[in-house]
């Protein structure tokens, strides 16, 4: 059967891609920086938040995140939950920063796979897994032992999933184009009704 434009399925799936493909190539570098800056800070904020609840339940205080990142970069931070205005600004400079970046990461995965929101959140949480692997127990051990070993891991691993949904989720919103292509509510309609016809 053809459609309503005179071509087949087959030939109106493959415009339809070719489409997402031209429309993927059209975005600019600068979008995709912009898109991953939001997702990787709207991603940070609430990784930053569960992190300092949690290391405050844990009886280590609310600060302390902020400290031991600080303390990467200025030894003189203090390694518990006492409060540092330095240290707490020095902090969430570093985590905004590297968040941003992992955002721009996972904001340029997600214009590679453009159809597919829920891959891009689920390649967003093993990212973020395995980030947090190599941050933990290398980079940041390399950087400064005390620190990241005073770092509860439980903490900063869920910390890293709550990141990588949240930064995943924006930049699958900012960046993808559900429904341009194959499994978008689009194609299954339009399947369906060419099997009808």
């Amino acid at each position: 059967m053809s459609s309503a434009r005179g071509l087949s399925p087959n030939a109106e799936r493959a415009a339809r891609h070719r489409g997402a493909r031209r429309r993927r190539r059209e975005r600019t570098s600068v979008e995709m920086i912009r898109a991953g800056v939001t997702a990787g800070v709207v991603g940070g904020v609430p990784m930053a938040a569960w992190s300092m609840f949690m290391m405050h339940l844990s009886g280590r205080g609310w600060w302390t995140p902020l400290n031991l990142i600080a303390h990467t970069f200025w030894r003189s931070a203090p390694l518990d939950g006492t409060f540092s205005l330095l240290a707490s600004v020095l902090g969430t400079a570093v985590h905004v920063v590297v968040a941003a970046v992992f955002g721009i990461a996972i904001a340029v995965v997600a214009g590679r796979r453009p159809n597919s929101r829920s891959m891009v959140i689920a390649t967003g949480l093993l990212f973020a897994s395995l980030v947090w692997s190599v941050m933990q127990f290398g980079v940041w051990r390399t950087l400064d032992r005390q620190a990241a070993a005073d770092f509860t891991p439980w903490v900063m691993a869920s910390g890293h999933f709550v990141f990588g949904i949240g930064a995943a989720a924006i930049a699958s919103i900012l960046v993808t184009d559900d429904g341009a292509g194959s499994g978008g509510r689009q194609d299954i309609e339009s399947r369906v009704r060419a099997r009808s016809a």
